[in-house]
């Protein structure tokens, strides 16, 4: 029988379902789907009559819920700055942020082909892009405009 209590250190359960999710979400195998519905159906129980005692188990279940979230910053570094600001001082718990900057661009550790991206290629100005399920919203430039979709 394995422990379901998370305390200082997280289960191995809570942590699976959490890289589960990632998984799922970046390939879209209906295997790890399946994986985290049965994990989080096995906790169901406990997360209802307990749910301080799996708080890991219980950010996994918000995070299924909710989605995942992308949020893609490009642009030149002085120019995404503000940008960045907004994304670093907001809580976004279900969101991965794609930073692209200009640095990157024609360095040998640099990826290229995201630059040959019609949405990048075409607008080489500060963008950001909020995403669900890598359909983006329209882009916005400015900081107060990032504020408001991720309110």
């Amino acid at each position: 029988m394995k422990e379901d209590y998370d305390g200082a250190e997280p289960t191995a359960s809570s942590v699976a379902v959490m890289n589960l999710l990632v998984l799922a979400h970046l390939t879209e195998s209906s295997q790890w789907s399946e994986q985290i519905d049965r994990t989080l159906r096995l906790f169901g129980t406990r997360l209802e009559q307990m749910g301080r005692a799996v708080p890991m188990m219980a950010a996994a279940l918000s995070t299924y819920l909710a989605g995942v979230q992308q949020i893609v910053l490009v642009g030149a570094d002085a120019d995404r700055a503000q940008l960045a600001h907004v994304v670093a001082s907001r809580c976004v718990p279900f969101a991965v942020t794609i930073d692209i900057s200009d640095r990157h661009r024609n360095t040998p550790g640099g990826d290229d082909a995201v630059y040959r991206e019609p949405a990048v290629a075409t607008q080489w100005r500060v963008r950001a892009y909020v995403c669900r399920n890598f359909t983006c919203e329209a882009p916005v430039r400015e900081a107060a405009a990032l504020k408001e979709m991720l309110a």
